[in-house]
C-alpha cells in the first residue's frame, strides 16, 4: 500500500453492534493494514460510551447534523491520512480490500475509487428478486459498469465499499447533509452527489470502480420482500429527484437513464423468456422490474413536483414526509 490509509465505519443502533464487530475484525484482518480507524456513532451517545475503548479504534459520536452524511464527514474530519475508506457497519471486507482499493491511487488521476459490494443474504434469496435491483440492499448489479473487467471509469461508486483522496474532499467540499440516510430511512444519493463534484472538478477519469476491491454486504431478509422493494424505489425515486436539483447537469441522471433505457428493457426479456423455459419465477421477475421501475418513476415524479411547489412558495413550504 503505497500511501497511509485511514478507514471510517458509522453506525447508529444498538442492534447493529454484532455486525458492526464483524466490520471491525475484517478491517483488522487486511493484508494491508490502516493507519487508522474511526467509529462514528450517530445519535445514540450510550451507545457511544458503551463502544468506546471495545473496539480498539476511535470511537467518536457525530457531530454534524444527523445521518450517514454528517456522520462520514465527523469520521474524516478527526483523521489524517491522506485517503480515506468507507465501510458500512453490516459489510464484511475481504481480506484483499484495502490493498485493492489504495492500489489504484498509484494513478494520481484517480480521487474516488469503489469496489463489488456482494449481497450476503441472512436466508433463501427468494426467486422472484431481479438481481438488476441489487442497489435497493446497497449491493452490486448488472449495469453498475458499463463493461465488464478490470478497472474502469464509473460515474459514482457504492457508499458501502469506497475510498477517496483526502484532497479531493478539500477542493470540492465534504458530503452533502442535503442527501443521506438517516436511521432505517431507506433515502441515499449522498456518494453519487459527490462523485458528480469530483468528476466536475478533476474530470470522469477521477472516479473508477476496482471490481477486486470486495465486500459483502448483509441483507436481512425481510428487506427482500415486495413491501420494501417498493418503498426504496420510491424513495430513490425522490433522492434522484434532490439529486437534480442540486447538481443541475446531466451527469445528474446520466447513470439512471442508461439503466433505464438498456439494463431494464434487456433484463425484462431475460427474465420473462426464463419463465418461456419452464422458470415460472422468471415471469415474477419480470413483473418486479415493471412494478420497482413505476415506483421509482414515481418517487421521482413526487420529488419533482414538492420542489418545484417549494420553489414558487419562496422556499418556505414544508418538506414532503
Amino acid at each position: 500500500m503505497t500511501n497511509a490509509v485511514a478507514v471510517v465505519v458509522c453506525t447508529y443502533a444498538r442492534s447493529r453492534v454484532p455486525l458492526l464487530r464483524s466490520a471491525i475484525a475484517s478491517v483488522r484482518a487486511q493484508r494491508a493494514e490502516a493507519t487508522e480507524l474511526v467509529i462514528v456513532v450517530d445519535g445514540d451517545s450510550e451507545l457511544e460510551r458503551d463502544l468506546a475503548g471495545d473496539l480498539g479504534g476511535i470511537v467518536i459520536a457525530n457531530c454534524g447534523p444527523r445521518g450517514l452524511s454528517g456522520a462520514r464527514n465527523t469520521g474524516v474530519a478527526a483523521t489524517r491520512a491522506p485517503l480515506i475508506a468507507f465501510l458500512d457497519d453490516d459489510a464484511v471486507a475481504h481480506d484483499d480490500w484495502l490493498r485493492h482499493l489504495s492500489e489504484v491511487f498509484d494513478d494520481e488521476q484517480v480521487m474516488v475509487a469503489g469496489g463489488t459490494v456482494t449481497p450476503q443474504v441472512a436466508g433463501p434469496r427468494p426467486g422472484w428478486w431481479p438481481v438488476e435491483f441489487d442497489w435497493v440492499v446497497g449491493c452490486s448489479y448488472p449495469g453498475q459498469m458499463i463493461a465488464g473487467g478490470g478497472v474502469q471509469r464509473v460515474r459514482n461508486v457504492i457508499g458501502a465499499s469506497m475510498m477517496i483522496r483526502r484532497a479531493a474532499l478539500e477542493a470540492v467540499g465534504a458530503f452533502s447533509t442535503d442527501l443521506g440516510r438517516i436511521g432505517n430511512l431507506p433515502v441515499g444519493g449522498e456518494e453519487t452527489e459527490l462523485c458528480i463534484r469530483v468528476a466536475a472538478r478533476f474530470g470522469p477519469h477521477a472516479i473508477v470502480l476496482e471490481p477486486r476491491a470486495e465486500v459483502y454486504h448483509h441483507v436481512p431478509v425481510e428487506r427482500l420482500t415486495m413491501h420494501y422493494l417498493h418503498a426504496r424505489c420510491l424513495a430513490e425515486g425522490r433522492s434522484k429527484a434532490v439529486l437534480g436539483r442540486i447538481v443541475r447537469s446531466r451527469a445528474g441522471l446520466s447513470s439512471e437513464a442508461r439503466y433505464l433505457t438498456h439494463t431494464l428493457p434487456r433484463a425484462f426479456l431475460r427474465h420473462a423468456g426464463a419463465a418461456l423455459r419452464g422458470d415460472l419465477a422468471g415471469l415474477a421477475r419480470a413483473g418486479a422490474i415493471v412494478s420497482a421501475t413505476a415506483a421509482t418513476v414515481c418517487g421521482w415524479l413526487l420529488g419533482t413536483v414538492s420542489a418545484r411547489a417549494l420553489h414558487a412558495d419562496g422556499g418556505h413550504g414544508s418538506s414532503p414526509s
